[in-house]
């Protein structure tokens, strides 16, 4: 009976054996386990007898990664040798994946953490992102992290995207350089889903065979497999959106992840808010309120540069004092509301004149300064005075008015009339008043303009003529009037005393 029994145990274990086996080789057939965890495993066994709790990442054949925890003893011969394993084998996938979530968490936070601090210290955007990017793909372990901004389409003016910043890890294409994200509508791109979304708050994200079949297609181009993008706001305007994806294997995101990128996004927007408002303040103090045009300190700060670079490339620079005559007649006849209206339409005038390059400032009340760098010669400060001359003459249309306008303007060039910002504003200043006073008694007559001279040191310039028919009680004289070096811009003078002169 006893022999019985221990046969049967035998046999027993020995058919236990061969399902173990059998088992195995199946699992092998379904499923790659690392060489290099084999071969720790094997040199445990070999060392102690046995392990408990040994982790392994295993392969299956679609490509999925799963994780085991073996605890097993070794089977040894008579002579002493291991001829088998026996032990217990546990899926331990899912909590591999909840520490892989809390350790990435915790990098995440600390990325945030740290590229809070980036944003604190930096003074601009530009200075900033692309290190905010960096940590924050390192972090999160994906593989691109980028920002868009939402703006409208250059051509259509329809709700568009552009990527601004991206960071790519080793091995993963770029895709900023692609025409596909750059100004591009959200109804082009068959992305309107995105933008409804982001306006209601809320993120886009989830593994990309999940999207509809257009967003696949599109996500497709550049390999991205998981993707997680976040809104930005400043205030209640969206601004654009942040977002990472995962190109090499796909990943689900946790809402974890979610909240963290959207901490990241707010973090930006507050960024991005104050950039804006110190953007508004800087306006503020170097613009003009009325005209928008640079104003005087935003002028005397630009010049004193604008004469080094002169200095420095032994360049001619023209400083202009621009005067509208008389401007005061039309704040007391028509109100100042007219008077505004003229100088935000004379200003616009002034601008279509000049070269790139030029700068018109606002000095105060009637009166605008220029500065004209690169000049050649001194012909070309005359032909930007026909320049403007000639986008003065015709009638500004204002409230049911027709008014004509009139400009004293002087010139100074450096280095002829000096080599000292003070200098030239002062002689540019006495020029202009000199052509003012000339103007007050010029009488109208046709000579012809003689040629400019090397140096026009302190140089004015006046003409003077009347309207041009049919306007009522005026003559009209077509050609201007020149004297060098002392001269007038177009002036309309009334005759018969019936008009108000401007």
């Amino acid at each position: 009976m006893d022999l019985l029994q221990v046969v049967t145990a035998d046999i027993a274990l020995a058919l236990e054996r061969q399902q173990a086996e059998e088992a195995l080789r199946v699992a092998e057939a379904k499923y790659r386990i690392d060489p290099q965890h084999r071969q720790a495993f094997t040199e445990a066994m070999a060392v102690a007898g046995s392990v408990i709790g040994f982790e392994s990442e295993v392969y299956r054949k679609d490509g999925r990664i799963i994780w085991i925890s073996e605890s097993a003893r070794a089977i040894y011969d008579d002579q002493g040798q291991i001829v088998s394993y026996e032990g217990t084998v546990e899926d331990i996938t899912e909590r591999k994946r909840g520490e892989a979530e809390l350790l990435r968490r915790d990098q995440l936070l600390q990325g945030v953490a740290q590229a809070s601090h980036q944003r604190l210290a930096a003074t601009h955007l530009d200075a900033v992102i692309p290190d905010v990017l960096a940590i924050l793909g390192e972090a999160a372990n994906t593989d691109r992290s980028y920002l868009y901004e939402h703006h409208p389409q250059s051509k259509t003016g329809a709700g568009a995207m552009s990527m601004r910043y991206e960071w790519t890890r080793p091995g993963i294409a770029p895709t900023i350089t692609q025409s596909h994200w750059q100004d591009q509508s959200y109804e082009a791109l068959g992305s309107r889903r995105w933008y409804e979304t982001f306006l209601d708050h809320q993120p886009v994200l989830g593994l990309v065979r999940h999207f509809p079949p257009h967003e696949q297609e599109l996500l497709g181009r550049d390999d991205i497999l998981s993707i997680s993008m976040v809104p930005i706001f400043i205030d209640q305007d969206l601004w654009g959106y942040i977002g990472v994806d995962a190109c090499r294997e796909e990943w689900e995101w946790s809402t974890s992840d979610e909240s963290i990128l959207v901490t990241v996004a707010a973090s930006l927007g507050g960024l991005l808010k104050r950039q804006q408002t110190e953007q508004e303040m800087y306006h503020q103090v170097y613009h003009d309120t009325l005209t928008g045009l640079p104003n005087r300190t935003f002028f005397n700060q630009h010049l004193p540069a604008a004469l080094a670079q002169a200095r420095r490339y032994n360049q001619m620079l023209a400083v202009v004092f621009l005067d509208l005559d008389r401007f005061k007649t039309i704040n007391d006849t028509l109100s100042h509301a007219v008077g505004d209206l003229l100088l935000q339409q004379v200003t616009q005038r002034i601008a279509k004149s000049l070269r790139a390059g030029d700068i018109v400032s606002r000095w105060g009340g009637d009166e605008f300064t220029l500065i004209l760098p690169n000049i050649t010669s001194p012909e070309d400060c005359a032909k930007l005075a026909q320049r403007i001359a000639q986008q003065l003459t015709e009638p500004f249309l204002i409230n049911g008015h027709e008014l004509y306008v009139t400009t004293s303007i002087g010139i100074a060039l450096y280095p002829h009339d000096g080599d000292e910002m003070s200098v030239l504003l002062q002689n540019a200043d006495a020029a202009m008043y000199r052509a003012k006073a000339q103007g007050a008694a010029t009488p109208t007559s046709s000579i012809p303009r003689p040629s400019v001279p090397r140096s026009v040191s302190g140089s004015s310039w006046k003409a003077t003529c009347t309207m041009p028919s049919p306007v009522r009680n005026c003559c009209c004289t077509t050609s201007p009037r020149w004297t060098w070096p002392r001269a007038t811009w177009c002036r309309w003078k009334p005759c018969c005393g019936g008009t108000t002169p401007i």
